[in-house]
């Protein structure tokens, strides 16, 4: 009899494990806040020149805030750039690090699927960005952004855009001559 309660206590303890289970989402479903919900890819020239390639993973929050007939919502960015310029001394190449908070309009509450973001984060060269028309004084500047996309596929998973990007240290040391840059952005939403 003894035997027999245990045994009959291990299936009900068994059945129970089953059922909470097969309740439970899969753990690869559930994303760790570190892991990326994006990737993108940038690439443009500046006025003078520089041409720009930039690919960047993003962390999308689930915020949300509806206001004036859109949907505002929030992200980070992490960038990785080459940076490739004919200077005074012939042609360099700059590695560029950057993070971007970013914040995105949906029009139409979030249903429609253009968007206007914006912008401001830090960036770092791995040296002072000089081009034969001007020359940075700090390797660390602030990076604004302002862009304007398009979100397509059956989820809205792809994005198309163009952002104009402007970097500069903000007056915090001379000379500070700054550079824009318009880039055509794709992105994939995970």
């Amino acid at each position: 009899a003894r035997k027999s309660r245990r045994h009959a206590a291990c299936v009900a303890t068994s059945s129970s494990s089953m059922r909470l289970l097969s309740s439970a989402k899969p753990s690869h479903a559930r994303r760790s806040a570190w892991m990326p919900s994006g990737l993108s890819a940038q690439a443009g020239r500046t006025r003078d020149g520089t041409a720009i390639a930039v690919l960047g993973l993003q962390w999308h929050s689930g915020w949300r805030y509806d206001w004036w007939g859109g949907q505002l919502g929030y992200s980070t960015e992490a960038q990785l750039g080459h940076w490739r310029v004919d200077g005074a001394g012939g042609r360099e190449s700059y590695t560029q690090l950057a993070v971007l908070p970013l914040l995105r309009n949906h029009f139409d509450g979030g249903r429609s699927p253009w968007f206007v973001e914006g912008g401001i984060g830090l960036t770092l060269t791995d040296n002072v960005y000089r081009s034969r028309d001007k020359q940075f004084s700090t390797a660390v500047n602030f990076l604004d952004v302002l862009g304007l996309g398009y979100r397509f596929g059956a989820a809205r998973e792809h994005e198309l855009g163009l952002r104009l990007a402007h970097i500069s240290n903000a007056n915090i040391k001379k000379p500070n001559p700054g550079t824009d840059t318009i880039l055509v952005r794709y992105a994939y939403r995970f």
